[in-house]
C-alpha cells in the first residue's frame, strides 16, 4: 500500500489506521506533537491533529460553530484572499457538520452549547476540512458518550475508505484492538513493537 507517512520509527499506509499503544505518560500525546511540528506548516503539508483536551487546544467554545470549523482555512475561504465570506463559511462548515454527524441548532450555534460529544465533532470538522493526508487523533473520544463514540468511530472509518491514513493514540485498549490495522506499542517515549490488530487480545496487548 502507498506510504502516507513515515518518520519517528513508525510508517502509516494510506487508508491504514495504526494505534499508538502505552500505559498513561509513555510519549504518546509527545510523538504526535513531534510529528506534527509547527501546526501552520502542518495544514499545508497535510497533517491535521485531534488534540485530547478539546476544550482548551481544540476550540474557541465562546464562538460559533461555523468560525471553529473555518478558523484554521480563513485564506482558503476568503474572496480575493482579504475578505471573509460569511455565508461561504457556513455553507463550508454546515456540509462537513454533516459530514461528521454534528448535531446542532446551525452553524451559528456557539460551540459552548454543545454537548461533549459535538463538541469534539466540531474538532473533527475542523481537523478534516484541510483534507488531510495524515490525520493524528490523541484520545478521540475521551469523555464523550457512547452515541459519539459510535459515531467518531464511523467518522474514522469514513475518513480510511477515503484513504486518510490514521495515526491513533488511545488508552482504550478495546477501541484499539476493534479500531486499528495495526498497534505501535510505546514505552518511554520509544515505540517498542509494532503488531497487528486482528485477532490480539487485551491481555496480549
Amino acid at each position: 500500500a502507498e506510504i502516507a507517512y513515515t518518520g519517528h520509527g513508525l510508517t502509516v499506509h494510506k487508508g491504514e489506521i495504526l494505534g499508538l499503544a502505552g500505559l498513561s505518560g509513555q510519549g504518546q500525546t509527545e510523538l504526535l506533537r513531534r510529528i506534527l511540528g509547527n501546526p501552520q506548516a502542518a495544514w499545508k503539508s497535510g497533517l491535521a491533529y485531534v488534540p485530547r483536551e478539546r476544550r482548551s487546544e481544540g476550540l474557541v467554545t465562546s464562538r460559533p460553530i461555523f468560525e471553529n470549523i473555518t478558523l484554521p482555512h480563513l485564506s482558503a475561504q476568503a474572496l480575493g484572499g482579504t475578505f471573509l465570506d460569511p455565508r461561504r463559511e457556513k455553507r463550508f462548515a454546515k456540509q462537513l457538520g454533516e459530514d461528521v454527524r454534528l448535531r446542532a441548532k446551525g452553524p451559528d450555534q456557539l460551540a459552548l452549547e454543545l454537548s461533549g460529544g459535538n463538541q469534539q465533532k466540531v474538532v473533527f470538522a475542523k481537523a478534516l476540512s484541510g483534507n488531510p493526508k495524515l490525520l493524528l487523533l490523541d484520545e478521540p473520544t475521551r469523555g464523550v458518550d457512547v452515541g459519539a463514540k459510535f459515531d467518531i468511530y464511523a467518522i474514522i472509518r469514513d475518513m480510511t475508505a477515503r484513504g486518510m491514513a490514521v495515526l491513533l493514540a488511545s488508552s482504550d485498549l478495546p477501541e484499539l484492538i476493534g479500531m486499528c490495522d495495526r498497534i505501535a506499542v510505546m514505552r518511554n517515549g520509544t515505540i517498542t513493537h509494532t503488531v497487528p490488530a486482528r485477532g490480539l487480545t487485551e491481555e496480549a496487548l
